[in-house]
């Protein structure tokens, strides 16, 4: 299991500073985002597979 922090969103980001839909899915957000939603996150716990899907997916816009 992985915390999720404000680093490790940062490190999830696109190129362009963005995140996909398939992304913010495996983090548990709904599409589209609301304002405040990487507040309601940190500090929650993800599946190992899932983070390294989250942070391997940056800038892809699919989930594999």
């Amino acid at each position: 299991m992985v915390t999720i922090t404000d680093d490790f969103i940062e490190r999830g980001k696109s190129v362009a500073g963005g995140f996909s839909k398939a992304q913010l899915a495996l983090l548990g957000v709904a599409w589209p985002p609301v304002s405040g939603w990487k507040a309601e996150i940190v500090g929650k716990r993800l599946a190992s597979d899932a983070a390294a899907r989250f942070l391997a997916d940056r800038g892809t816009g699919k989930a594999r």
